[in-house]
């Protein structure tokens, strides 16, 4: 999906419920998750911090069908040209702790032992507070068929790219929409 316009915070919110498709004929509830853990990194060489984040799968949805799991990241975008630019969502592949986490963990290009390369990419067009969205519905129904839950890394590999993931105001959440069964 591709949004080309900056967005004021409370147009973000607006932006956010306007997102979530169901399909027709369908009577789905919709289920807001917060993130359970979020790490910042930094590196000195580096111009935009990673997020590392990983949420709790909520029981009451084991047995319901899934219709669309979408992760919200707020963030404020700095670029310096007219330049397309994507940031990334990929599931991580190995469990972590917070303590151990590092920027020389994920390293510098990510790590692809660690990062899966199944990623979910966002273009960033201008600068200014933006709603990052991706689809994360496959990763939502391998959880909940018993697969592990490592969670996320969002990144940008450009340092023509700056993100700034503390200055938007409204937190990062996982709206799941599903069918109770």
């Amino acid at each position: 999906m591709y949004l080309k316009k900056t967005y004021t915070y409370s147009s973000i919110l607006i932006l956010m419920s306007l997102l979530t498709f169901v399909p027709e004929n369908t009577k789905a509830d919709s289920l807001d998750v917060s993130i359970s853990q979020q790490i910042v990194l930094t590196s000195e060489s580096f111009a935009s911090p990673r997020i590392i984040i990983r949420f709790n799968f909520p029981s009451e949805l084991d047995s319901a069908e899934i219709v669309i799991a979408q992760l919200f990241i707020p963030f404020s975008a700095s670029i310096i040209d007219s330049n397309i630019y994507p940031v990334y969502c990929a599931p991580l592949l190995t469990q972590w702790q917070q303590e151990s986490m590092n920027w020389e963990t994920v390293g510098d290009s990510v790590n692809s032992e660690m990062v899966s390369l199944d990623q979910i990419d966002y273009p960033i067009t201008t600068s200014g507070a933006q709603l990052g969205y991706f689809n994360i519905t496959d990763y939502i129904r391998k959880l909940q068929r018993g697969d592990s839950n490592n969670g996320f890394i969002i990144f940008t590999l450009d340092s023509k790219l700056y993100l700034d993931f503390d200055n938007t105001g409204i937190g990062m959440f996982l709206r799941i929409t599903y069918e109770p069964k």
